[in-house]
């Protein structure tokens, strides 16, 4: 049975430099990724890279050959995060869902702000040096770490783009084989 792993995007201004090479890596690894977003349509990158989720957050639960849980969930970011990811109220049900199971719960760059609204990070966090960031991680009293990915029990979280390659090294090393 393969490894099945759930990948949330921002609905647009998603970022490539996160969501394609961690795809691309879960499933050269031979996990199954499904890839979600808000809408489930066809979203345009920062880099004006068109792309088409699987299918919509709504129906995380909904899909063929996935029980109740995934091994993992990764929200990846992008300037679009904020506006979609940050505000759904799914999300952090999911990522709670899971953390309270045992599995892998993953954010990297402003996907890693679910993360802080689910109340599932613990200490501090990996993330972008911005002010909005920053702001959330206040909230919720957490302390932004200076490391590129930090990984606490079974969450992680990475600055972004420029930490995927630590990022993908701790995360297929914790995934069930």
């Amino acid at each position: 049975m393969p490894t099945n792993v759930l990948l949330v995007m921002p609905r647009n201004q998603f970022s490539e430099d996160e969501l394609f090479p961690v795809r691309d890596a879960l499933q050269t690894a031979g996990c199954r990724v499904l890839v979600l977003s808000l809408t489930g349509k066809e979203a345009t990158g920062m880099s004006k890279t068109k792309f088409t989720p699987d299918g919509m957050i709504a129906d995380w639960n909904k899909q063929e050959g996935i029980g109740l849980k995934y091994d993992a969930v990764v929200v990846t970011g992008g300037k679009g995060a904020p506006k979609s990811l940050w505000t759904d109220n799914i999300i952090p049900q999911i990522l709670t869902d899971h953390v309270r199971a045992g599995k892998i719960v993953a954010g990297i760059g402003l996907g890693v702000g679910p993360l802080a609204q689910a109340s599932i990070l613990i200490g501090e966090a990996s993330g972008p040096d911005v002010p909005e960031f920053i702001q959330l991680l206040d909230d919720t009293v957490i302390a932004r770490s200076d490391e590129p990915v930090t990984h606490t029990e079974n969450i992680l979280s990475a600055q972004g783009a420029e930490a995927v390659e630590d990022f993908l090294k701790i995360l297929l090393s914790t995934l069930p084989r």
